[in-house]
């Protein structure tokens, strides 16, 4: 059997699909034409977590990212780098996509041939 693409996911695009109201999972099964499994950092996840124990704007959409996280059995992988590099760096090594909407790794994930989804018109995600 085929293994599963990997899609790297970053801690905005989490908080911004729910902060819209987007169905994130639904979505990457729309856009994602194949058997895929989702993938974050360590780091992603323990900004999810501060972000969740907070008392700021993004934490109810914190909390639902991190459920997220669990419930779908998302796969959480050690780095010791800065969330961007890992990305980059793991997506190139895993022939994965990635997920944000942060322009600057959007440009590094372009520039690595990196395929990249996004966020479009806060409704709905399509590769960049």
């Amino acid at each position: 059997m085929k293994q599963a693409r990997k899609v790297v996911v970053d801690t905005n695009f989490l908080v911004l699909g729910f902060q819209f109201g987007i169905d994130l999972v639904r979505e990457l099964d729309r856009v994602v034409e194949e058997r895929y499994e989702l993938v974050v950092s360590e780091m992603v996840a323990r900004e999810l977590e501060m972000l969740a124990a907070g008392r700021r704007r993004g934490t109810p959409f914190a909390r639902l990212a991190l459920r997220l996280i669990h419930e779908k059995r998302v796969r959480v992988e050690k780095s010791e780098e800065r969330v961007d590099d890992w990305i980059v760096g793991y997506a190139r090594a895993n022939s994965a996509l990635a997920c944000t909407n942060d322009r600057g790794l959007r440009e590094r994930l372009r520039k690595a041939r990196v395929r990249t989804i996004v966020m479009k018109g806060k409704t709905h995600l399509d590769f960049y």
